[in-house]
């Protein structure tokens, strides 16, 4: 074991993640993608057996390392953080939820930097959001009904298996949604970097969570003014997960009308959600989300999905549902004929 081998052992044991470590040597070889922390996600195998994962890289930064080497730990840091992102949910095993499997120390030659690694179950098909864009480049109306069920069930899933372990996403939105095949039938959501644990002593009346920065668009009220709106919880997600639904509707999220006025805006700035707040919000969509209803079918689809928006996209969360509610909701047990 070489000098740089050593001191990768020696930052697991002062992460704490000496533990953690995959039983396989890893070969991350190809970026899938840039996230908004960190270095990217890799394509990566296994050494000893060709098993295919992902590993998503975070960079060490020299203060850190230094001040790790002396015993110290600093408070805030993406590398922190991260490790802290992997402890919160490592141990859940759920269909529409990525897996963390390991985390571990490199020290990567080329750029000669160490790294945080942490490895995830590999998914193969796109992302919600790139999917969706390239549908409606091609088409002029959103997902079939039987797609928009099967996906938005699948995210009302694993959301609720979250809150059922005292987590709250609060960054749910489609680009951190993936299919976890080509074929497209499952839908995971991942990217854990905002989530929050909520104490054990915390009820579903009193839990607090805090907030999370941009993108806003699928924000819920609270997270973008919790002086006006209270402060967030399991709830929160609830409205990003009605924001979802709608943009898989119409092709775009929903927009917001002023009470006071008739000046439509799309939230897309912290500035302009703060305005439309502070002016009686509303969300406002499509009446028929650009469908054309035929003989009483997707009127029946529509009426259903509508019942679920007018529940979850409701300004105050006091008045929103928690998601075993929300599985309740015909959307979810309607069948077309």
């Amino acid at each position: 074991m070489d000098d740089q081998q050593n001191r990768c052992s020696r930052l697991e044991v002062l992460l704490g993640i000496a533990d953690f470590r995959p039983p396989s040597a890893m070969d991350a070889y190809s970026l899938i993608g840039q996230g908004t922390t960190g270095i990217g996600v890799f394509k990566a195998k296994a050494k000893s057996n060709g098993q295919k994962y992902a590993v998503k890289k975070f960079r060490f930064r020299r203060e850190f390392l230094a001040a790790a080497e002396k015993g110290e730990m600093l408070s805030y840091n993406t590398v922190v953080n991260s490790i802290q992102e992997f402890k919160n949910i490592r141990d859940f095993r759920h269909l529409n939820l990525v897996k963390y499997l390991w985390v571990y120390v490199l020290f990567d030659r080329k750029p000669q930097e160490h790294h945080l690694c942490v490895v995830m179950e590999r998914c193969y098909g796109p992302t919600l959001d790139a999917d969706l864009r390239k549908h409606y480049a091609r088409r002029s109306t959103g997902y079939a009904e039987a797609e928009i069920r099967r996906h938005f069930t699948s995210v009302a899933l694993g959301l609720h298996y979250l809150h059922e372990q005292r987590i709250v996403h609060r960054d749910l939105r489609p680009e951190n949604l993936i299919f976890a095949e080509t074929t497209k039938q499952t839908l995971k959501v991942t990217d854990y970097s905002t989530v929050v644990k909520l104490q054990e002593s915390v009820t579903m009346t009193n839990e607090v969570a805090g907030g999370a920065g941009p993108p806003w668009t699928f924000k819920a009220p609270e997270l973008v003014d919790a002086v006006k709106f209270g402060q967030a919880g399991r709830r929160s997600d609830v409205w990003s997960l009605g924001c979802i639904l709608v943009l898989m509707l119409q092709g775009t999220p929903p927009i917001f009308r002023y009470n006071a006025g008739r000046k439509v805006i799309s939230a897309v700035s912290p500035d302009e959600v703060r305005t439309a707040l502070s002016q009686g919000v509303v969300p406002l969509m499509d009446g028929d989300f650009g469908r054309r209803p035929r003989y009483g079918v997707e009127t029946r689809f529509l009426n259903s999905a509508k019942a679920v928006l007018k529940k979850c996209l409701v300004p105050h969360k006091d008045q929103r549902p928690y998601m075993n509610s929300v599985r309740d909701y015909e959307f979810f047990n309607y069948v077309a004929p």
